[in-house]
């Protein structure tokens, strides 16, 4: 949040510039400490290369979830027909279009990180097209990406239906619970967590 007025390639100037004015107007805190920072930094393009890309794997993990969740084995929701494709060759299956272009995009993220962060290991503390043109490219266009991916899982989230009785049915089949059952023994038997999961796994 430091703005870079007043700034050169090479170090401040003389020409009676009022970069605090400047940063004051434009709804900066403050400016930037000196020049050669104001012109050759770019931590915080790496950095939100790396947020975008962080937040796109987060993404991913949680669409796949949802997919998973709504094959036939699960079927713990339904997705919405709109944000969803019937399969080529299955006429029962129902892809999961906005979740599959979701895990797809944590890729390009990632990569645009790669790219951002690769274009700045070997410049000088100056300015450069490296750092100006080829590492910004990507900021803009993981930016972008990055809009994309949340609006697609927002609207597919907020469209699909929860299959609570499917849901509880599976949890009240399944084993969850033992987990518990080896803590209970734990208090009450006053026998170590070890001992305790050893006899509830048999």
């Amino acid at each position: 949040n430091a703005s870079p007025y007043g700034s050169g390639a090479l170090a401040g100037n003389t020409l009676g510039l009022d970069p605090e004015a400047v940063a004051r107007e434009l709804g900066f805190s403050r400016v930037t400490d000196n020049s050669i920072d104001g012109t050759a930094a770019r931590d915080l393009v790496a950095e939100f290369a790396f947020v975008a890309a962080m937040t796109g794997v987060d993404i991913s993990r949680l669409s796949e979830e949802i997919i998973i969740w709504n094959t036939q084995e699960f079927a713990f929701v339904k997705l919405d027909d709109g944000y969803s494709t019937g399969s080529s060759i299955m006429p029962q299956k129902k892809n999961a279009l906005t979740l599959e272009c979701c895990k797809g995009k944590a890729a390009h993220m990632e990569a645009f990180f790669v790219s951002v962060f690769s274009s700045l290991k070997n410049i000088p503390f100056t300015h450069c097209r490296d750092s100006s043109t080829e590492a910004m490219r990507f900021v803009w266009t993981a930016l972008q990406e990055f809009e994309a991916d949340l609006a697609l899982l927002n609207v597919t989230i907020k469209t699909l239906t929860l299959k609570k009785e499917r849901m509880l049915q599976a949890a009240v089949q399944n084993y969850c619970t033992v987990t518990e059952l080896a803590n209970y023994l734990v208090r009450h038997d006053g026998i170590s967590f070890r001992s305790a999961h050893g006899v509830v796994a048999m």
